[in-house]
């Protein structure tokens, strides 16, 4: 399938999971209340600060040197699975070590820090690893298609499940919190059983006892180290907030900011969807020819966000407390301080796509960088004096920092100045792209 089929359905079925991801977390945060939504932001938040630590970034070294065809790829899955095992026991031994210093509140709300709570944490740990690398040779070998339908399969079952659990049609021996963790975990193994279907099924690896060498495994983790910097990075930059208002302002504040976020950055999820894509291709020294490609959808991503963005900021003040409760009404104003940082990022997502597929990775860990330093900078000095409006601001300031600098450095690499966007010829680009799609969506 062509890039610009690969995009398109991967950005339509995205549009859909994103529609049905909102409908979903009415009820979920319906279900939590705003105080459980914070503990359940600070859970989450630990499980994914885990992966992104001592996951060491591999999957973005599986795509660049599987698509590359750089190495064996079925010694590097080989590899990758014993390097899940070992960091799977990994986390057992830090959470051995928070048990006896006192740490566990970092990671668990104090209702639910017993022994079954530590190995929950622990199994979601290795699936949401094992999952990585699934999804990384899927995207490798631009498996696109299957796992964006898939996907688009089990969001709306997902729907359908949460809409049960709020009018209590199904009933579950849990409530709030637990019962949030515990479904989501649950209506998540499809996902990776599925992946592992579609590897078996497209022959894309076969099981071997052998590991890499030591030079590849060399190769692998130095390319690996850059991405994971990079990652851990920006993940502190997104992340770090959460923490900082839930030890200033409690459980309640976080779950209220905490929602605002999740909303803000659904514009995120488009630009993810296309930039999954095209460093697929930029990693494959066949696809060559994609820059302009790549600029034009970094322009259609922006604007159709805006527009996006616009009308649903108007919405925000009346539909909040309307469908989430009079608890979260205040997120209405935090969206659109944020939505000043998030729009612009959206360029930003894709521009890191083709710094990390052409082995530019170093201007993506000074994009992480900077960002990081001021998001570090105004959480210490905002946050305590101003709460979550110190939170939104220095977010902002954050994210328009990384903007500004890889904006410049992917002028000064390529010529092209991102910023300039004429949109009379986007709005073009839009509509052709959108009677492609319907013609995809009918054959």
């Amino acid at each position: 399938m062509s890039l610009r089929k690969n995009i398109l359905v991967n950005y339509g079925s995205q549009v859909i999971n994103t529609g049905l991801a909102f409908i979903s977390s009415v009820f979920i945060t319906r279900l939590l209340g705003a105080e459980g939504r914070g503990e359940y932001s600070l859970f989450t938040s630990s499980l994914q600060l885990f992966v992104v630590w001592l996951g060491f970034s591999l999957p973005v070294s599986i795509i660049y040197f599987v698509a590359g065809e750089k190495i064996s790829k079925d010694r590097i899955f080989s590899t990758m699975l014993l390097f899940c095992l070992l960091t799977t026991l990994l986390v057992i031994l830090l959470l051995i070590v928070l048990k006896y210093t006192g740490g566990l509140w970092i990671i668990f709300p104090e209702r639910f820090r017993g022994i079954n709570w530590q190995l929950f944490f622990v199994a979601q740990f290795f699936i949401m690893q094992l999952n990585g690398i699934i999804i990384a040779y899927l995207n490798a070998f631009k498996v696109f298609t299957p796992q964006a339908k898939f996907a688009t399969v089990i969001a709306f079952l997902s729907l359908v499940v949460w809409v049960l659990l709020y009018f209590k049609i199904i009933n579950l021996p849990w409530s709030g919190f637990q019962l949030v963790v515990f479904v989501s975990f649950i209506l998540s193994i499809p996902l990776w059983l599925f992946g592992f279907y579609l590897l078996r099924k497209n022959k894309i690896i076969v099981f071997t006892k052998s590991l890499l060498k030591t030079e590849e495994f060399i190769m692998v983790m130095k390319f690996a180290f850059i991405a994971y910097l990079c990652n851990a990075m920006q993940f502190l930059s997104y992340r770090m907030d959460f923490w900082f208002v839930d030890y200033f302002r409690g459980s309640t504040s976080l779950g209220v900011y905490s929602l605002a976020v999740a909303l803000a950055q659904l514009f995120w999820i488009l630009p993810n969807a296309i930039s999954q894509v095209l460093f697929s291709y930029f990693s494959d020294a066949k696809h060559s020819n994609i820059l302009n490609k790549a600029i034009q959808y970094a322009h259609i991503t922006f604007i159709a966000s805006l527009i996006g963005a616009v009308l649903f900021f108007i919405l925000t003040f009346f539909a909040i407390p309307l469908l989430y409760g009079k608890d979260f009404s205040d997120a209405g104003w935090m969206i659109g301080i944020l939505l000043l940082g998030v729009l612009p990022f959206t360029i930003t997502t894709i521009l890191a796509s083709f710094f990390a597929g052409t082995n530019r990775l170093l201007i993506n860990f000074r994009t992480s960088l900077i960002g990081l330093v001021f998001a570090a900078i105004g959480y210490i000095f905002l946050i305590p004096r101003w709460g979550v409006m110190g939170a939104c601001i220095a977010s902002v300031i954050s994210y328009n920092a990384s903007n500004v600098y890889i904006y410049y450095k992917f002028y000064k690499t390529t010529g092209n100045k991102i910023w300039k966007i004429n949109p009379l010829a986007v709005l073009q680009n839009m509509k052709a792209s959108f009677l492609q799609l319907a013609v995809l969506k009918k054959s």
